[in-house]
């Protein structure tokens, strides 16, 4: 299938479908409660960001070492997940992102379960939120398998599911500037993926590899099943409200 590209003038038709008001979808951050680098379980941003020559050079070994995350998530046979309508889409991110990140620590590639992120931090009701909620839930309890939470239902939140779900925290993740487009690039160049709330309205995505800087533009894994767009990717154009990364993970 042909690669959707997500522009300014064609974003509206990408929102999120459950982005309805203040309780579905991707909800924006609130900076005047939550400024930047406030978060009690996360540090602000604290690498360099790299110059227009490092990101122009950095795109260009990628291309030629074959070594972003993109690759890397086609080495591993990591597809894209399926919120199902559900408007936990800040969780399906912030999953996948801990997923890339394991994938980049060379650890046993594993479907994560979005659903159980969403729903423990919501109890169980089908509410949007940002991708650090759901990030600070990661570093609380761990992300479990899929095969041990496949959907928002309580019968899944077992001991079983709680072990297997603290064998992978996140130990190590930043906040970021919401917008700062040099910030993203220097991640993904590093290979860290990144959460990115609001590039397309109303939903978050995750972060995968720059292919192009001045003009921006920047592939995301979706949460939309891998029938969408390129086996659920996409490339975007438009610079993100609000970001976050995970940077280590544990194994498991």
């Amino acid at each position: 299938m042909t690669r959707i590209v997500i522009t300014d003038a064609n974003c509206h038709l990408y929102a999120d479908p459950k982005a309805v008001g203040f309780e579905m979808g991707c909800i924006q951050r609130d900076y005047a409660a939550m400024p930047f680098g406030s978060l009690p379980f996360a540090g602000g941003w604290d690498m360099t960001e790299m110059s227009d020559e490092e990101i122009r050079d950095g795109i260009a070994d990628q291309d030629r070492n074959k070594s972003s995350l993109e690759h890397i998530r086609a080495d591993c046979g990591i597809r894209s997940l399926d919120q199902d309508g559900y408007g936990y889409c800040w969780a399906f991110s912030t999953v996948k992102a801990v997923m890339l990140v394991r994938a980049a620590q060379n650890e046993p590639t594993v479907e994560l379960s979005g659903w159980a992120i969403g729903a423990l931090v919501k109890n169980y009701r089908n509410q949007g939120g940002w991708c650090q909620q759901s990030l600070d839930k990661i570093v609380e309890l761990g992300c479990p398998s899929f095969a041990l939470f496949p959907k928002a239902d309580r019968r899944y939140d077992t001991p079983e599911m709680r072990a297997d779900a603290a064998t992978r925290k996140v130990t190590e993740w930043m906040d970021m500037e919401g917008g700062n487009t040099r910030q993203l690039a220097s991640n993904l160049l590093r290979n860290i993926p990144t959460m990115v709330d609001g590039a397309m309205p109303g939903h978050s995505v995750c972060a995968l590899r720059l292919l192009s800087w001045k003009p921006l533009r920047y592939l995301i894994d979706n949460s939309w099943t891998p029938t969408w767009s390129d086996d659920g990717m996409a490339e975007i154009t438009r610079a993100p409200q609000n970001m976050a990364c995970p940077r280590v993970s544990l194994g498991g």
